[in-house]
């Protein structure tokens, strides 16, 4: 078993936020793994049909939330009733405790100029949003992106 409070490695990224102990791509598992001393956070993004961009590693809801389908075929008012539900992480993460998806620009709002920013978007239509965004937060120092596959 992991150590949650040993010190990390001085290099250390937190991939998909905490996404091993905290639900995967929130707001609360980004925050995990900065106050556990990551210096970067790896953020994949997907874009529903209304180009809100939302922290989701799949391009469908069923794995890893409690909605279904293809998220850029989803308007983003659905998010409101949909939860992340990672059911292997324990029941503290299920039902009333399951954290909301989370919008990217609400994560950059947040943590943004705390840490390096390594973003994926998983969706190539996703791409020229997220670098728009990261421009407008003034966060394009911070941040990696990787280039979209077509």
């Amino acid at each position: 078993p992991r150590d949650l409070h040993a010190s990390p490695p001085r290099r250390s990224s937190g991939r998909r936020g905490a996404g091993d102990v905290v639900p995967e791509h929130t707001l609360g598992s980004y925050e995990a793994a900065l106050s556990w001393g990551a210096k970067a956070l790896e953020i994949s993004v997907v874009q529903p049909k209304d180009r809100v961009l939302i922290c989701q590693h799949d391009l469908t809801f069923d794995r890893t939330t409690t909605l279904t389908g293809v998220a850029a075929e989803t308007d983003s008012s659905r998010l409101a009733a949909g939860r992340v539900a990672v059911p292997r992480l324990g029941p503290r993460w299920l039902g009333a405790g399951a954290p909301r998806i989370a919008l990217l620009a609400d994560v950059l709002d947040r943590l943004g100029h705390r840490a390096g920013l390594c973003i994926e978007a998983k969706d190539s239509a996703a791409y020229h949003a997220v670098v728009a965004l990261l421009t407008q937060q003034g966060l394009t120092e911070y941040a990696v992106t990787k280039l979209p596959s077509t």
